[in-house]
């Protein structure tokens, strides 16, 4: 079960206690939640529509709903774009949770007359927005119900793009280029060209790997100018956010090209394998214990990843102010059998996280 959604919450909190469940209010949502057991309901988007959920499992969902408040949001206009739906059909009403502008947590109440009345969630600091919620609840019952494919990012056995995900790094100049595999999106090549010791510009391809020709096919790039201050502090701005059609492979003299870059400042460019002596190379500590430090630290790192549980099981080392951990894994999804991951963290970003081929 490789997706459910990058938004999915964090269903791995501690469900709400007795006392909790009495002090909810009595307002629309939560007078349905009571008899969702016995109600016919609905949860709907875009994606595979209305879906009845069956024999899925709610009570996970539902505690985690208990655990909010809700109070009327007169005068807010609600968000422009998609929303999640929970529908009760036999009484005619709906409930529209908007997946825009998340942090405000704004749904609305259709009434079986058309009248609408628009609410605010109160959400416990532990716990993400209601709007990412429901989307998880909807995503899981469609993963349940096998409309979710699976989607695995394809492993060469030998090959440049094989290196380049054990740590083979390519450079051309004052640029580099690195290929990531990415637990559900295939693969990242990111390109990064310093002007200055302060500045750099980075190109962010997302691709797919075609085995035959041994080559990443672009899909999508994003190309973003960083700023460094003095403090280490970064700021990013985005020059471009679009499709991409680059395709990346190696050239009978052994060096990565770019076809179709979709950056003039790129066209042309050939990269080399860095020679060992100039890559960062890991440093492996004496034990691999989680310490109390390390365990801050990736929990910190870790805290916008909601959809799984990631638990640290060792240490396995640091290169270039980036972290390695052997990670015991569990889709937060009733059933769930754990599986192991890498965890490669820094402060630079977004963890990358490898899928091992190895369950319990």
């Amino acid at each position: 079960m490789k997706k459910l959604v990058t938004l999915l919450v964090c269903l791995a909190l501690a469900l709400t206690t007795a006392a909790a469940l009495g002090e909810a209010g009595t307002d629309p949502l939560h007078e349905h939640l009571a008899k969702l057991a016995e109600t016919p309901y609905t949860l709907s988007t875009n994606e595979y529509g209305p879906l009845e959920p069956g024999d899925f499992p709610a009570d996970t969902f539902v505690e985690l709903l208990n655990n909010m408040k809700f109070e009327k949001a007169d005068g807010v206009e609600a968000p422009d774009g998609q929303y999640v739906v929970l529908a009760f059909p036999q009484e005619g009403i709906r409930f529209d949770f908007f997946l825009a502008q998340p942090e405000q947590n704004l749904f609305r109440l259709v009434n079986a007359d058309e009248s609408e009345q628009m609410y605010r969630a109160i959400v416990p600091e532990t716990q993400a927005d209601i709007s990412g919620l429901m989307e998880a609840w909807y995503q899981s019952i469609a993963d349940a119900k096998g409309l979710v494919p699976e989607v695995r990012a394809e492993m060469p056995g030998a090959g440049w793009v094989l290196d380049s995900v054990n740590g083979q790094v390519w450079m051309d100049d004052r640029a580099s280029l690195e290929v990531f595999l990415e637990d559900t999106n295939n693969y990242k090549v990111m390109i990064s060209w310093g002007s200055s010791a302060s500045e750099h510009t980075e190109w962010v391809y997302g691709c797919s790997y075609q085995a035959d020709q041994q080559t990443l096919t672009a899909e999508h790039l994003i190309k973003e100018n960083v700023v460094t201050d003095e403090q280490g502090n970064e700021t990013r701005t985005t020059e471009a956010d679009k499709d991409a059609s680059a395709v990346f492979a190696l050239n009978a003299d052994g060096k990565v090209v770019i076809t179709g870059a979709g950056d003039e400042q790129l066209e042309g460019k050939t990269f080399e394998r860095a020679p060992a002596a100039e890559q960062a190379k890991w440093t492996v500590p004496e034990s691999n214990e989680m310490t109390e430090e390390l365990t801050a630290a990736f929990r910190k790192g870790m805290e916008n990843l909601v959809s799984v549980d990631y638990t640290p099981v060792a240490f396995l080392g640091e290169k270039d102010g980036t972290c390695c951990f052997l990670c015991r894994a569990t889709v937060v999804y009733p059933g769930a059998e754990p599986h192991y991951t890498l965890v490669y963290l820094s402060d630079a970003g977004m963890p990358h996280i490898v899928d091992l081929a190895l369950v319990f």
